[in-house]
């Protein structure tokens, strides 16, 4: 009812003759409700039904008592606000609010004004419903995914405010030519992003994100030849719903600590793709930093595949096989800190991503056979 009173009143903004009489038939339907919806929608005060059907008929002959016929054609507003301000004393700051003016006001509480995409606030209120609905074991799934543009910071302070709210409005535009009907696009913060997608599964959800960054990757943005790294790139978080009871809260940081993982790396999807296809595997993921044995500066990296005897490595750095590396595993992304020694077993180039997978053995001394694993989880 409230979509149709709406209706009502912007198709017939210069005709009030026509809105007496829409109003009448649609209120014949659904009762004095019509009448309250409309004074709702009209001047911003709701009324019982029948005190606000009683309004509207005494407005009616206010506006004859006070208006010349040849004005009172199109005066039924004013003569509304007149007569509940002077006569029936209901209003104290009177204001006509036009529907379509109520429309812009409802849409400018749920978006984001500069990308037109949904704002954090509408975003984590949908997604808290959707947890809530959601029963145990149901088999509708869905993914998170956190987005945050890389050196965002570096391209305003070089290029200029002007440029980074047309890059954003750029991302905006990917973001929804990328996810479908019934996916949800959120602004999420500066220059980060969130998307809801809805009923699909931890493969579909990956190459959706890996879809967008590369698209971002490829695009055009005036002045990015000036950052340091030669374009603007994202950096992308995903978490899974699954079948698993999870709250919005927990959905939402389990996709920003992977997101802060991607970040390591930049323009980069995290999970990856060989991790996403094992839940199991996605727990024992985690950030790592390695050294050479003669180096005393750490650079980071990202663990896969955690064993009793060594463990995958993704990193940006190309090594050699045989080489001897210092792996320092520190709090919070392990649960404390410790150091140990490996040597690089094998190396996998990911031309996807620009990033090199290491297959390391841990030092036969440092193996954990009588200490608590890695692959555990716990030291």
């Amino acid at each position: 009812m409230q979509n149709k009173i709406t209706d009502i009143i912007n198709n017939c903004s210069q005709n009030d003759s026509k809105l007496i009489f829409d109003l009448s038939v649609e209120a014949a339907e659904v009762g004095n409700a019509a009448y309250r919806e409309a004074l709702c929608q009209l001047v911003g005060k709701d009324f019982p039904p029948e005190k606000a059907r009683h309004y509207w008929d005494e407005a009616l002959t206010h506006r004859e008592k006070i208006l010349t016929n040849e004005r009172q054609g199109s005066a039924l507003r004013p003569a509304l606000l007149d007569y509940l301000h002077h006569v029936v004393h209901e209003l104290r700051d009177p204001r006509i609010v036009e529907a379509n003016d109520l429309a812009t006001i409802k849409n400018a509480s749920v978006t984001d004004r500069l990308t037109s995409l949904f704002n954090q606030t509408y975003f984590n209120t949908f997604l808290d419903k959707i947890c809530h609905q959601r029963r145990p074991k149901d088999s509708t799934s869905g993914v998170v995914l956190l987005l945050d543009l890389d050196h965002f910071k570096q391209y305003t302070d070089r290029c200029g405010p002007l440029p980074g709210d047309k890059a954003l409005q750029k991302i905006a535009k990917i973001l929804l030519h990328c996810i479908r009907k019934g996916d949800l696009a959120a602004r999420y913060g500066d220059d980060e992003f969130a998307i809801l997608l809805n009923q699909v599964t931890r493969d579909q959800g990956y190459s959706i994100a890996n879809r967008i960054r590369s698209i971002v990757d490829k695009a055009e943005f005036q002045g990015q030849h000036l950052l340091d790294q030669g374009n603007l790139t994202i950096s992308i978080g995903l978490a899974y719903m699954g079948q698993e009871n999870i709250t919005s809260t927990q959905l939402t940081r389990r996709a920003d600590e992977e997101l802060n993982r991607a970040k390591l790396f930049r323009n980069a999807v995290s999970p990856h793709h060989s991790e996403v296809r094992k839940s199991s595997r996605v727990q024992r993921q985690s950030i790592v930093e390695f050294a050479l044995l003669d180096d005393a500066i750490f650079s980071p990296a990202m663990s896969h595949d955690v064993s009793d005897y060594g463990m995958a490595l993704d990193c940006d750095r190309r090594l050699e096989k045989g080489t001897e590396l210092k792996l320092r595993f520190r709090h919070p992304f392990w649960p404390s800190n410790r150091q140990v020694l490996a040597s690089i077993k094998h190396i996998d180039e990911q031309t996807e991503n620009g990033l090199f997978r290491l297959g390391l053995k841990f030092n036969p001394e440092q193996m954990f056979s009588h200490q608590q694993p890695l692959s555990q989880g716990t030291f």
